[in-house]
């Protein structure tokens, strides 16, 4: 019985389709800067993903190929039991949760994205219905001045009580591209 639903739960995991972001914002430096997962948050400039596979033989891991969501934004395409749920914290920024847990901080927003297809483009953007929408990117600068990179937020009522938006710009949304691959890798760090 336990394999038959294994044999469920694969064929469910294979099935789901898979997609990679990034910045929308046409006629900017920034526009098509993919989005890795790193640290539970988004980040521009990074050249993969942080992930781990605590899996003995490594070649039973899966692939590492990208930082990959499903359509609805709700979830990482990942393959640890549990998954990885999407939403956004109180202040605003855009993170996803520890494997094998659903916890999220009180106050975390897990709806509110919405479709926006522009430009023959499958984009998305956030919207909590409460008059708070849109999407924005916040500079982080690195150690000793070095080039920075951006982080991923929602223009929710808390991002716009606590940062300071000099360092932040508007984007018009999320690109996202369908991925060969139905998982990005094992978990998400």
């Amino acid at each position: 019985m336990y394999s038959l639903l294994c044999l469920f739960a694969t064929a469910a995991l294979v099935s789901a389709e898979a997609f990679s972001i990034s910045i929308y914002k046409p006629g900017t430096l920034v526009h098509n800067d993919v989005l890795h997962a790193s640290n539970h948050g988004f980040y521009t400039a990074l050249e993969r993903p942080s992930t781990n596979c605590p899996i003995k033989d490594q070649r039973y891991c899966p692939r590492v190929t990208g930082t990959l969501v499903r359509r609805n934004m709700k979830s990482m395409a990942v393959g640890v039991p549990g998954g990885q749920q999407v939403y956004i914290q109180p202040d605003g920024q855009v993170k996803y949760t520890f494997p094998h847990t659903e916890k999220k901080p009180s106050g975390a927003i897990v709806n509110g994205w919405t479709n926006k297809t522009s430009a023959g483009e499958d984009v998305i953007t956030f919207d909590d219905g409460r008059g708070y929408c849109g999407l924005s990117i916040c500079l982080n600068r690195g150690h000793n001045q070095t080039p920075g990179y951006w982080v991923l937020y929602a223009n929710t009522v808390g991002f716009k009580k606590s940062f300071d938006k000099t360092r932040c710009t508007r984007i018009a949304g999320l690109t996202l591209r369908k991925s060969r691959y139905n998982i990005g890798c094992w978990e998400y760090v």
